[in-house]
């Protein structure tokens, strides 16, 4: 298949050389002739085979507007059925067939691209049809929530408003209590303080009676008590002592087992003067004859006394003291006296160790004023093997409790030089 050239087209006038002006019986060579080198003519040459279809000219002529021989262009002759004519119908024929498929091609591809677009449009409008239905549904939902959200803001701000009105109030009148208890706790505390000041009047007043009647009925001191136990194993070799020597008038000291008594000497009535004169009126009404040793805690020794006996303390008016008596230059130290409970008195025990911190002062918590301590008044100052002795007896289940407590059968003040 050959193209007509592109300096001049199919369609235009091929020159004429034998006075004919229509090229419908010329073809056009291909383009490959145009460039082809300059031969020398032959017989076999077109022109030579034609030399009267150029006219007169003969041997191989050039066509009018030639200037060279390398721009020769010949052209052929085509009649009916000849092999060039037949070859340019078949190759019309091809060409024809050949850009009628491609191009029914190019529509099928066009249309199949339109549908395909036209497809892809549509979903695209579609989902984006249902994204924006959801998206309205979204916004539907967040205005709702908004809505409830507000709604509870201002039911909260309501009741904040409310709350905040209630606690001015009731602060208000915490603050008229407050004032109220404040007034109330100065005027406590003015009346603490006064009364603070007639306690410690009236104790000073106490001691000061208390150290007049010790000076009066005892005389000066110091002051040493006697006091004589009964343990259980004497009373038995005492009782068959006695059965056989009705008439003995004194008993001999090897009788007892083992030592039975010891002395305490009082502290200066200066300090203790209240714990003093107590004690020594309770001994000179013989209240603690016949009272025991029955607690062995550990670190004290006490004593106690019976329903009877305690009968007897009471109706003598020196059961107890009027307030707990203390000073610091006579401390619980071991093997010193103190009485025991709150009010002190009458019970009194005997440290068997230094117990400053649990019966000084604020040692006794269990009791309300327990910035206050025991009263301290005594020691121990002969007779230590009795002590121990005590210490030794064997106690109940508990661990406090003596099972056969020796008993104070005599207690006795003994005057200068005994």
């Amino acid at each position: 298949m050959y193209r007509p050239s592109r300096r001049q087209s199919s369609t235009e006038s091929l020159p004429s050389y034998g006075g004919s002006s229509s090229n419908s019986n010329y073809l056009q060579t291909p383009q490959s002739v145009y460039n082809a080198a300059p031969t020398a003519p032959n017989n076999s040459s077109p022109y030579a085979t034609h030399p009267n279809q150029y006219g007169q000219h003969g041997g191989n002529p050039s066509p009018p507007n030639s200037h060279s021989q390398a721009h020769l262009r010949p052209v052929y002759p085509m009649s009916n059925g000849s092999p060039y004519q037949q070859m340019s119908a078949k190759s019309k024929t091809s060409a024809g067939g050949i850009c009628k498929y491609f191009g029914y091609l190019i529509l099928v591809v066009i249309v199949a691209s339109g549908w395909v677009m036209a497809y892809q449009l549509n979903e695209a409008k579609t989902q984006a049809t249902v994204d924006l239905s959801e998206m309205r549904q979204h916004v539907e939902e967040m205005s709702k929530t908004l809505g409830k959200v507000q709604e509870e803001s201002s039911f909260k701000s309501r009741d904040l408003s409310r709350l905040e009105s209630k606690y001015k109030k009731q602060m208000l009148e915490m603050e008229e209590k407050f004032e109220g208890d404040l007034d109330r706790l100065a005027s406590v505390e003015q009346r603490e303080e006064a009364l603070m000041g007639d306690s410690a009047r009236l104790r000073k007043f106490i001691q000061m009676q208390s150290s007049l009647d010790t000076l009066e009925k005892f005389g000066e001191g110091p002051y040493r008590i006697l006091i004589e136990l009964g343990f259980h194993e004497d009373e038995q070799r005492v009782s068959e002592w006695r059965a056989n020597n009705p008439d003995a008038l004194i008993m001999p000291d090897d009788v007892r087992v083992g030592p039975y008594k010891f002395i305490i000497r009082l502290a200066p009535l200066g300090l203790m003067p209240h714990s003093i004169h107590m004690f020594l009126q309770m001994i000179s009404l013989n209240l603690y004859d016949g009272t025991r040793f029955n607690l062995n805690p550990g670190h004290v020794i006490m004593t106690a006394t019976s329903v009877e006996q305690k009968k007897a303390f009471d109706e003598s008016g020196y059961s107890h003291l009027s307030f707990s008596e203390h000073h610091p230059d006579f401390p619980h130290k071991r093997h010193t006296i103190g009485f025991a409970s709150r009010p002190p008195g009458p019970h009194f025990y005997i440290n068997m160790r230094d117990n400053e911190d649990v019966h000084g002062p604020g040692g006794q918590s269990q009791y309300v004023l327990n910035e206050e301590a025991d009263p301290c008044f005594g020691e121990i100052i002969a007779g230590f093997d009795a002590i121990d002795r005590i210490k030794k007896l064997p106690v109940d289940e508990d661990g406090e409790h003596i099972k056969d407590p020796p008993i104070l059968s005599k207690v006795k003040i003994l005057k200068p030089g005994e």
